[in-house]
């Protein structure tokens, strides 16, 4: 399993791949996770285990322009094909993992070696998508959307989190065959108690017995000003609540919340939490009563996969989601979740006060997105699926 980058701070890595590969080391597979951590330099050259997965990080090369991308990439290839691997899988095809799944591609075409090829991607990083979103130079967008583009027609076996990037696979390949639908699942679910580390986390933030409405967040997913607006709809029903916000953006966007929220004179209390170690994570959703998922249309949304959604009803929380992309996937409307039309946000408001006002809804609706998770979004059956990509 080749990385993208180091397993912190991003959650690809430990959200995706390490779930991943603990699934098929206990379907009888040899899994090691290769890294290139190029973004948490002190990891270089370190050999440790994650959660049960193997997990070797390359040394990175002396940082001369230029050559360093290329030195980073042959020491990825060097350490791959010194593990002697069936199958190479490649996660994003962008960046280090991208040219690495090229490079072998290219070395099987000249029947240089075995390895197969198969890549994973959440994520649509071209042109609309991320290249628009995050401050790479021009040249570094012309190479992820040559990677990208190449990969999704070229590579021998695609794995793919949601069913829009399957779409757009199928089409430039012209057949669906040997394309995966890989979505991102849970190792366990935990449901929520009435007490104990939900209690904790509102005794840190002093909250009594106002409601709890989470956002759990990168801010990728909508503007800070939507927030306010669906939001402010509620209090003007008569809705009081708090808005436990975990996460936060590249961007500020967090402050700029914040400021929007002071500025339209809202009287319910805005808490940041910023991000919270991921072993705290379950604690700060337990705390809540019901959680928010805005997502914009847009083909960033339409091709994500959202983790946090998955984290949240496995928790149990009831969840209210612009009807977008994955979110249509996870949340069956009024069975394990509730939708709204894109972009309406006065009814995305009334749903969050009509749910405030209805604890036994939340608690059958929080159940049956942890029913839903059980039932179809376990790693241990996805992974099945993975393994056929990896052996057909």
């Amino acid at each position: 399993m080749i990385a993208p980058f180091a397993l912190e701070p991003k959650g690809t890595v430990s959200a995706r791949m390490v779930p991943l590969g603990k699934s098929l080391i206990a379907s009888g597979h040899t899994v090691a996770i290769v890294v290139p951590p190029w973004d948490y330099p002190s990891h270089s050259g370190k050999r440790f285990t994650n959660d049960g997965v193997p997990v070797i990080n390359v040394g990175l090369p002396p940082k001369i322009p230029v050559l360093w991308y290329l030195l980073l990439t042959l020491s990825l290839l060097k350490t791959a094909v010194s593990l002697n691997p069936q199958v190479a899988y490649c996660f994003k095809p962008k960046g280090f993992s991208g040219m690495l799944a090229i490079l072998l591609s290219a070395l099987k075409y000249l029947k240089l070696t075995s390895i197969k090829v198969v890549v994973d991607s959440d994520d649509w990083e071209g042109d609309g998508g991320w290249n628009d979103v995050l401050p790479y130079p021009w040249w570094q967008k012309k190479v992820f959307g040559f990677q990208e583009g190449w990969l999704l027609k070229h590579a021998e076996s695609l794995t793919l989190a949601s069913r829009k990037l399957v779409d757009i696979a199928c089409e430039m390949r012209g057949t669906g065959d040997n394309i995966f639908y890989v979505p991102n699942g849970a190792e366990t679910t935990t449901p929520k108690s009435e007490d104990g580390p939900g209690q904790r986390v509102k005794a840190l933030h002093r909250i009594a017995n106002e409601p709890v409405v989470l956002l759990y967040t990168r801010f990728v997913e909508f503007t800070p000003e939507r927030v306010v607006d669906i939001m402010r709809q509620v209090e003007s029903q008569g809705g009081s609540f708090v808005l436990l916000v975990v996460g936060e953006g590249a961007g500020r966007e967090g402050e700029q919340l914040e400021r929007l929220w002071q500025d339209s004179n809202l009287k319910s209390r805005l808490i940041r939490s910023g991000w919270v170690p991921a072993e705290e994570t379950v604690d700060y959703i337990s705390a809540a009563d019901l959680a928010i998922y805005p997502m914009d249309d847009n083909i960033i949304n339409q091709t994500k996969c959202p983790a946090k959604l998955v984290e949240i009803m496995s928790a149990g929380v009831p969840v209210i989601a612009d009807a977008v992309g994955q979110a249509k996937e996870y949340i069956r409307h009024n069975v394990s979740g509730l939708l709204i039309e894109p972009g309406d946000d006065n009814g995305f408001g009334r749903l969050v006060k009509a749910l405030l006002e209805a604890p036994e809804e939340r608690v059958r609706l929080g159940q049956g997105g942890l029913e839903e998770i059980e039932n179809r979004f376990l790693w241990s059956n996805l992974a099945k699926t993975a393994e056929e990509a990896l052996t057909v």
